[in-house]
Order: C-alpha cells, then sequence, then structure tokens
C-alpha cells in the first residue's frame, strides 16, 4: 500500500493579491488558466472576491515549475491533474500515518520495483511526484538513470530475466520519448545530431542526452538506435547542424563502428563520443577522431555548448 502524502487545507485563506506575492505568478495569469484550464479553482468570499486555499497554491506552483521545465501549460495542468486523480485514490484508503520526507534513492527504488512489477499506474505515480519535488534534469539524471542502472545490475545478478529488463526500460524510453518531444524550440541557434551507433541498439542513454540537450536550448536531431554511419553522415550534412553526437555501448558496435568509420571522412563537424563503451574507454574517443565528453550528462551537455558556442 503506498504511503499517504501531506493532505493540504482545501478552504480558501488568500486573496489574488496574496497567492501573486507568494508565488509570483500574476493574479491576471491565475484567472486566465481558472478561465481556460480550470486551475487553480478558488472559492468565492462573501464579498465576491476569489480566495485561495493551500490546495491552490500547490496546484500553482507545479503549474508554474512545470512551465519553466518547458511543458506547455495546457500539459501542465494536465499533469496536475493526473497527479490530483492519484491522490485522491490513495487517500480514501485507510489513514497511515506520514513518515519521513523520501530522499532521491527511496524513489529509485519505488520506480524499480513498481516498473519490474509492470504496476504502470504505480509508477506514473511515483513519476509525478518526483516532477513535483525536483526538476526534470534532476529526475532524469538521479531517479531514472539510477533505475535503469539497476534493473541492469539485477539482470546480472540473475534476479530478473532479459524480459523484466526489457519490459521496465522500454516503460521508461516511453516516458523520455514523450518528454522529447514536448520539449520547445531551440533557443540558443545551435543544432546537434544524435544517434546510437552501428550495431548498438541500447538507446536510452541517447534519448536521455537529447531531452536534456533540447531543454537547454539546443536543436536536437535524434536519431534512435543501429544508424550505419554511411546514412548518418548523409543525414547530418543535410541538416546543417553543428555537431554530430554518437552513443556506443557494446563492444560489437565499437567494432562495427570502426569498420564504418571511413564514412565520416568528408564530415567538417566535430564528432563527440559517449556511452558505456567510452565511459570505460574514453581515450579512444580520440583515436576515432572524436571527443569523448565525460560520464556526468550536466557537465556534458555544458561543456558541448560552450565548445559549438565557440565555433559558432
Amino acid at each position: 500500500m503506498l504511503d499517504k502524502p501531506y493532505s493540504p487545507n482545501s478552504t480558501g485563506l488568500y486573496t489574488a493579491n496574496e497567492v501573486e506575492g507568494r508565488t509570483a505568478v500574476p493574479a491576471t495569469t491565475l484567472r486566465q488558466w481558472e478561465r481556460r484550464y480550470g486551475l487553480p479553482r478558488p472559492q468565492r468570499g462573501a464579498n465576491g472576491y476569489r480566495l485561495y486555499s493551500e490546495v491552490d497554491l500547490q496546484q500553482i506552483h507545479f503549474i508554474k515549475a512545470r512551465i519553466q521545465d518547458g511543458i506547455s501549460v495546457s500539459r501542465a495542468v494536465e499533469l496536475c491533474l493526473n497527479l490530483e486523480t492519484t491522490l485522491l485514490i490513495h487517500s480514501s484508503e485507510e489513514n497511515i500515518p506520514t513518515k519521513q520526507p523520501r530522499v532521491l534513492l527511496d524513489y529509485v527504488e519505488l520506480l524499480i520495483a513498481s516498473t519490474l512489477q509492470s504496476d504502470y499506474e504505480e509508477a506514473n505515480y511515483w513519476l509525478e511526484e518526483c516532477y513535483q519535488l525536483y526538476s526534470v534534469d534532476d529526475v532524469l539524471t538521479h531517479i531514472i538513470e539510477p533505475a535503469l542502472v539497476g534493473f541492469g545490475e539485477r539482470w546480472q545478478r540473475g534476479e530478473i530475466s532479459i524480459a523484466d529488463e526489457h519490459q521496465a526500460s522500454t516503460y521508461l524510453r516511453g516516458k523520455l520519448q514523450i518528454l522529447l518531444d514536448r520539449v520547445g524550440q531551440p533557443k540558443i541557434g545551435l543544432s546537434v545530431v544524435v544517434a546510437c551507433g552501428p550495431e548498438e541498439h541500447h538507446e536510452i542513454g541517447a534519448l536521455m542526452l537529447s531531452v536534456m540537450l533540447k531543454r537547454s536550448g539546443v536543436g536536437v536531431y535524434y536519431l534512435g538506435a543501429n544508424t550505419p554511419l554511411a546514412d548518418l553522415m548523409h543525414y547530418t550534412q543535410n541538416r546543417k547542424s553543428q555537431a554530430l553526437l554518437i552513443s556506443v555501448g557494446s563492444e560489437k558496435s565499437i567494432n562495427a563502428l570502426k569498420a564504418q568509420l571511413f564514412e565520416l571522412s568528408s564530415l567538417k563537424i566535430p564528432i563527440f563520443y559517449g556511452g558505456a563503451w567510452f565511459n570505460q574507454h574514453p581515450e579512444m574517443a580520440l583515436e576515432l577522431g572524436g571527443q569523448y565528453l565525460g560520464g556526468n550528462t550536466q557537465q556534458a551537455i555544458r561543456q558541448l555548448i560552450h565548445i559549438l558556442q565557440k565555433g559558432v
């Protein structure tokens, strides 16, 4: 049974001006959200003025945070309503005293357990709670990425089957694809092509990098798994991107990359390598005519943007 989250007071307490002071969301914006999307849902005082509750304040903070993460207002409201529905479902169960606040590792374990059990309703619940508490980048790097590592470790120990690992990873891949599709337009005038190398079928790391790059304002053309280098070279040239990022995670893929590397000889833009293989063999990136940005995704993105902006 799920632990019960704190349930804030739903009594109207705050005027629109007080809410604006507490949330930094203008009163006019609050009225627009209420009229267009049905949230927040203030009560009316005896004088007819709007009065906002603690529930309204939490919803406003949630919507504002999601907008800052690059999500549209309508989608932010949808996420808020989904979270509200989940809280109502679980709060209807018998009351259990609230435990101490969870830490990131708790959410990793909860996400692993629910996903491996194919309980996607519960997995969605934990992810929505994570997005309410943390930024999208922190959820990706400190919750989803460790969960993926956890799947692999459990498979290596023989605790789960390949089928179990595949279904759990597929669920999270779908969540990442949704994030990638919903991030807004590029803002800093740079674009990159991101692809997995030939014979590389593990794409979640590259997909996660693509989401974070787009959130940083970089235009991303994401091609997915197992991309032949000849096709990759022509596609990159046609898109006139400033860089090519190739992810490799296996020995089979690195051997295929070496065999096809001549296909990239006419490419005149920087090539960056990443993935599990290059994390173990970073010196090989230089041997293959590219650069290795490191295993820390957030630092790698900052370094990549710095390099590309210097070259523009």
